[in-house]
């Protein structure tokens, strides 16, 4: 069974540079993280880590959707651009406990966001993700949309777990998937072991902020989300800080600027929301 993590660094670099007019860093600072990651991971999981590039996965869910007659609907608005969404996401609550698919914070209810599509007369629907993993999150939409009288009738992907791909092919659905696994260890997307970015982490359900539990500690349970083995949370998490350091100071040095906790376009669950500079405050969780 393999361990994959889907590269997609990059693309949510180029959010944070359209929401908050930080700059990227370096590709080579960016592959540097990613080649550390990729190493660490190994010292876990060994030979199982398999890195699926992001770029691979958009120009295969972009080819897919040529052969699906139903209108688009991203759930992912990091891999596909089109002219309808739909911003759902895993949430948890405060007390870091699983409550289900949700929407996005800023965004409407679920429900409302289907009802508007429905009033726009879409009646036929292509659903588009960058991962299956259980298949419930899609399930519990396409019946959302059924009581819309909005058909499901196809899902594209960037990577379907064997799992969930069944489940939602055995309701009558085909999943058209850039890569497949029958079985894996996990599946984890980049993004989710940096803190402060967009769409990084768990969504925590706090009505006032955007606020992310990325998959490391403190913020997030690396364990339950990230199949990290107890004996190996510890001493990831501080690598994990240590890569958020890396980043951030690059990105503030690329920036021009110090990055405030309060900067943040996501804050990370736990983290002062204030003017304290945030590398300093990821320093001070190291001691």
């Amino acid at each position: 069974m393999k361990y994959v993590v889907s590269e997609d660094l990059e693309f949510v670099l180029e959010q944070l540079t359209a929401t908050c007019g930080f700059a990227s860093p370096p590709e080579k600072s960016i592959a540097q993280l990613r080649n550390a990651l990729k190493q660490k991971l190994q010292t876990i999981f060994g030979s199982a880590v398999e890195m699926v590039t992001a770029i691979s996965m958009r120009d295969g869910i972009e080819a897919a959707l040529t052969q699906v007659p139903a209108t688009p609907v991203s759930l992912d608005r990091l891999y596909v651009k089109c002219a309808h969404h739909i911003d759902m996401t895993r949430s948890v609550n405060m007390a870091l406990c699983g409550c289900g698919e949700t929407e996005r914070c800023g965004s409407a209810p679920l429900s409302v966001q289907v009802q508007a599509l429905a009033a726009q007369g879409i009646n036929d629907i292509t659903l588009i993700d960058d991962v299956i993993f259980s298949g419930n999150g899609i399930m519990r939409l396409t019946e959302l949309c059924m009581t819309h009288g909005i058909a499901v009738r196809a899902v594209v992907v960037g990577i379907a777990i064997g799992e969930g791909e069944q489940k939602i092919a055995a309701h009558g659905i085909p999943v058209r998937a850039v890569y497949r696994y029958l079985r894996v260890i996990d599946e984890i997307c980049e993004r989710d072991f940096y803190a402060g970015l967009p769409l990084s982490g768990r969504n925590v359900t706090e009505p006032t902020r955007n606020i992310g539990a990325p998959y490391f500690l403190p913020f997030g349970k690396p364990c339950e989300w990230a199949s990290v083995p107890a004996e190996h949370v510890e001493t990831f998490s501080q690598f994990c800080i240590q890569q958020n350091i890396k980043l951030w100071r690059a990105i503030e040095v690329a920036s021009n600027t110090t990055i405030q906790c309060g900067d943040l376009p996501r804050l990370p669950f736990g983290a002062p929301c204030n003017g304290k500079p945030f590398v300093s405050y990821l320093e001070s969780l190291l001691r």
